[in-house]
């Protein structure tokens, strides 16, 4: 399995978080968002994962989302 990462470097420590809740019904078409502190998140690698960074890229002022390939999740 493969998962993607989307980072967040901006002011808002809120911003991923009310990104996620705005788009959670479509998100859950394929899996819940693993949110890691208020700034990364990770999320199985999928059209909608993929189209949902991009959202947030579109949302976040310039250059303060990115995004990660990872083989696997976190594990704390």
């Amino acid at each position: 399995m493969a998962y993607i990462g989307i980072g967040y470097q901006g002011s808002d420590p809120s911003f991923l978080r009310n990104l996620v809740e705005k788009h959670i019904a479509w998100l859950k078409g394929d899996r819940v968002p693993r949110f890691y502190g208020d700034n990364f998140i990770v999320l199985y690698d999928s059209n909608t994962a993929r189209e949902f960074a991009g959202k947030c890229k579109r949302a976040a002022p310039e250059n303060s989302i990115l995004v990660y390939p990872m083989d696997r999740p976190i594990e704390l």
